[in-house]
């Protein structure tokens, strides 16, 4: 009669469940750590295309929240510059006023206060946020506008040919009209705007201020009206320049009303976002998320089955042919 080995046969038949206790015992550690479920595709059978739905769904959020955060930060970026040179301008434009209701004629003080604001206004629409123009509409790689050097020698060129006011007048404004020199030559940037952001409900944020605005264009014309009129310009022009001035300081607090709406449309949409994916985690959460007390009951478990496992095969390890005869 042949004997054969009945101990490292029982010892191989349980290599296999044990080695199974110790990857569940794994898992189940595991998910009491990070109180996740480590095997989603069986734990949730055909239920798994729905958790799809609602993982694409956060992420889907998250992209929308990262664009519209970026989207706030640039919209604060615009509003900066604006409101620096409304305020500028704002006062400006009332001494200038007060200057020729006083004098009749524009003194040097007043005039070279003219170019230094030109000089700012210019430097506020070069501004860049990121790394990116603010006002370039869709050329977001350089600066929208020329430098403040290359503004004075081109509008110079364009009134040196002027002999009187009203020659002056003509040149000044056809320098600043829609297709003039100030869009040709002057103004850098893209011909088309920004690319806009689009909101969760199929909205969208554009960017539609750029440095060619009427607005900036008002405000630099009533400037430089200032700061070259003529020595015996009439009170006609003058009290034109300021006009233009005034017509450029109400126009920019209308730029700064209109990002302050889409400002606050961005805010309220992606409180809405915020909220609505703190739903979808809760939803996310009951998919992939393990029950506490289930878990640790379920770790413990397998805890019990693998010990008892390892101290069978020990004693059976320490069997031989004697012990089993």
């Amino acid at each position: 009669m042949k004997l054969g080995f009945p101990d490292q046969l029982r010892a191989a038949l349980l290599a296999e469940p044990t080695q199974l206790l110790r990857r569940q015992l794994s898992e189940a550690s595991l998910e009491v750590v990070t109180g996740r479920k480590t095997n989603l595709s069986e734990s949730l059978g055909a239920r798994a295309g729905e958790y799809s739905l609602v993982t694409k769904a956060i992420n889907d959020l998250d992209g929308f929240v990262e664009r519209m955060t970026l989207g706030q930060s640039r919209l604060s970026a615009m509003t900066i510059p604006i409101t620096s040179m409304q305020k500028t301008i704002s006062g400006f434009a009332e001494e200038a006023e007060f200057a020729l209701g006083t004098d009749g004629y524009v003194s040097s003080a007043v005039q070279e206060t003219a170019m230094q604001q030109v000089g700012a206004a210019i430097s506020s629409l070069g501004a860049s946020y990121a790394g990116r123009s603010l006002f370039g509409g869709d050329e977001v790689n350089a600066s929208p506008i020329a430098s403040e050097e290359e503004f004075f020698a081109s509008f110079e060129t364009a009134i040196s040919g002027a002999t009187d006011e009203a020659s002056l007048d003509a040149a000044i404004t056809a320098y600043f009209a829609d297709g003039g020199t100030f869009d040709t030559d002057i103004y850098q940037g893209g011909t088309d705007e920004a690319a806009a952001i689009r909101l969760p409900d199929g909205g969208r944020i554009r960017y539609t201020v750029m440095a060619n605005d009427p607005a900036f264009k008002s405000t630099l014309e009533g400037l430089v009206r200032i700061a070259y009129a003529p020595d015996d310009a009439s009170s006609s022009f003058l009290n034109g320049a300021t006009s233009i001035l005034r017509q450029g300081q109400d126009s920019l607090v209308g730029l700064e009303a209109a990002l302050g709406l889409q400002q606050n449309r961005l805010d309220t949409a992606l409180e809405n976002a915020q909220q609505e994916k703190a739903v979808l985690q809760e939803t996310e959460n009951d998919y992939a998320g393990v029950d506490e007390y289930e878990a640790v009951t379920r770790l413990t478990n397998l805890q019990t089955q693998l010990e008892a496992a390892y101290t069978v095969t020990s004693r059976l390890s320490r069997l031989n042919l004697t012990n089993f005869i």
